[in-house]
């Protein structure tokens, strides 16, 4: 079946035995999330939506099943989003310039709502240590805000 879904160009040379059972892995795991109609139509969608037949491929019929495309965030990333986000809601400096962690505070209708800092993992403090703590991202110019990124994805170990 996958060979008539997923002909080859005439010019390619044919799948190996391991392609082949890659992309029916990868049409495996579509079919399990969305079920066999829907699968189905999503073949035939991203057959006939193909500039020719050659064009298919798992990563069309992911989309016309209405599945995401996008490859999983790493945890690093996960972990550095919260750390900015931390960073942009909780971080002030006190008198003597250091920086420190502060209730949030906004004003919602006229009365103060205040947020407490979220706990953040040992794993990302260590790794924001690493690369100079909330100072590192405080004086960083936005052009090397991706360097520190960078810098905390290799230090961060979950």
């Amino acid at each position: 079946m996958i060979r008539e879904f997923f002909p080859l160009a005439p010019n390619q040379k044919p799948e190996s035995d391991i392609a082949t059972r890659l992309r029916l892995k990868g049409l495996r795991e579509i079919l399990e999330v969305v079920g066999e109609a829907r699968f189905f139509r999503a073949i035939e969608l991203a057959t006939f939506n193909s500039r020719n037949r050659f064009d298919c491929s798992v990563m069309k019929v992911r989309e016309f099943a209405g599945l995401s495309t996008a490859p999983p965030r790493s945890p690093a990333v996960v972990a550095w989003e919260q750390v900015i986000q931390v960073f942009l809601d909780h971080v002030r400096t006190d008198g003597d310039g250091n920086y420190r962690l502060e209730d949030k505070v906004r004003m919602v209708n006229g009365l103060a709502a205040i947020t407490k800092p979220p706990e953040v993992r040992e794993a990302s403090l260590r790794a924001l240590r690493s690369i100079g703590g909330w100072a590192a991202i405080a004086e960083a110019w936005p052009e090397y805000i991706g360097q520190r990124l960078r810098e905390f994805e290799k230090l961060y170990e979950p």
